[in-house]
């Protein structure tokens, strides 16, 4: 049986939002995040700055949603990185194309929440009142300052893969996860530890 053939029944998936400032790439994959179907505004036919446009990425969004329901999926989880114009756009464009779905996830890196700017903690507290959840991505490998995580409407955070990695044979690694993960908690966030591979790196 060829592999094309193999999956025609994935109800719900997970759908991962890369937006920069030059292009915009979709991926959907299954809750276990094996790859089903990707797209970018490049591969659908746009060139140049066109490519980071919300409108290259609403078709992106189309084209590899077409092909996540062929596999019968019905609704989706919405994972979102990066800053770029098409962000918004592919949150809205899931839903207009047949994809329901009531978890989306926006994650940041530690530099953009420390900007300053009134706009971005504006356009934060926008997605807040929208239902839409705000994770940190790669925490630890930024800036010092953990002011954000009181004065910024965060919900999760999402430890970076550099300290998992090494968590089984290195004592500062598991003293630093044990402290992220216990801050928090403390704080009623979601914690994610990315990079897990094995039951010893599990059970840390």
């Amino acid at each position: 049986m060829s592999k094309k053939n193999i999956r025609r029944n994935v109800p719900r998936g997970i759908g991962h939002v890369k937006a920069t400032f030059n292009n915009t790439i979709i991926t959907i994959t299954d809750p276990n995040g094996e790859t089903l179907c990707w797209d970018s505004a490049g591969t659908v036919g746009f060139k140049g700055a066109r490519k980071a446009t919300p409108f290259a990425a609403s078709r992106a969004v189309e084209k590899c949603v077409a092909k996540a329901r062929r596999m019968g999926m019905r609704e989706i989880e919405v994972h979102v990185r990066g800053a770029g114009a098409g962000r918004e756009s592919s949150i809205t464009a899931f839903e207009a194309n047949g994809l329901s779905g009531d978890n989306v996830v926006i994650e940041v890196t530690e530099g953009l929440l420390l900007e300053r700017h009134p706009a971005g903690k504006e356009r934060q507290l926008g997605y807040r009142d929208a239902g839409i959840q705000i994770a940190i991505d790669d925490f630890g490998t930024g800036y010092s300052s953990l002011s954000y995580l009181h004065r910024l409407p965060l919900d999760a955070i999402k430890i970076d893969r550099s300290f998992v990695q090494s968590i089984s044979s290195n004592l500062e690694s598991q003293a630093i996860v044990r402290a992220i993960v216990g801050l928090g908690q403390s704080l009623g966030m979601q914690v994610t530890a990315e990079g897990i591979e094995t039951m010893d790196d599990l059970s840390y």
